[in-house]
């Protein structure tokens, strides 16, 4: 009789749905790093133009840089969520 790890096991087909998506999340976040790296090179040129003092300067870059980070870490979790069920299942995303 089969264990209920077993039962649940996906299909082939459902796995290499979730890799699909995997290897497209994994791009999206390489396309968003690099986004956001212009992004913050573009507000330092635009802030150096327009002759802003370093004090304000500072606090607009830091406020950019942690709404950056605020979003990497929710791509992370993201993945982190939506992998874990495989990761128990034994199914190796990375394959």
């Amino acid at each position: 009789m089969p264990t209920e790890m077993q039962r649940k096991q996906p299909s082939q087909e459902q796995v290499r749905i979730i890799k699909l998506h995997k290897r497209r999340a994994d791009r999206f976040t390489l396309l968003w790093l690099g986004f956001a790296l212009l992004l913050l090179t573009g507000f330092q040129v635009v802030l150096d133009h327009l002759a802003i003092a370093a004090a304000e300067r500072t606090g607009v870059m830091i406020l950019l840089a942690l709404l950056i980070l605020i979003a990497a870490v929710w791509q992370a979790v993201g993945l982190g969520v939506a992998g874990a069920p495989m990761l128990m299942k034994g199914i190796n995303l990375e394959r």
